[in-house]
């Protein structure tokens, strides 16, 4: 099925927005994602493969302004100030 999904989408690769800021859907609600965590695999992975930089990781790292070299263990994606 991999070759398949490939097809549909022309080899274009999807990378989701972790952890985006709220997002105002009317006058007084907002709309956001909640319980979005960073596994600390993650950060491993990001340690031990030079090869393995999702550049939706990058993006949220900047936002964020952490280091992902750094970052030991699951977080919350919109407070990595807070472990999991």
């Amino acid at each position: 099925m991999h070759g398949a999904y490939k097809l549909l989408t022309l080899g274009q690769e999807f990378y989701r927005e972790i952890g985006p800021d709220p997002i105002p859907s009317s006058a007084t609600e907002l709309r956001e994602n909640i319980n979005e965590t960073v596994d600390a695999s993650v950060f491993d992975r990001w340690r031990s493969d030079e090869t393995y930089w999702p550049q939706n990781l990058v993006r949220w790292a900047q936002r964020r302004n952490i280091g992902l070299d750094r970052q030991i263990g699951a977080v919350r994606a919109d407070d990595p100030s807070t472990s999991i």
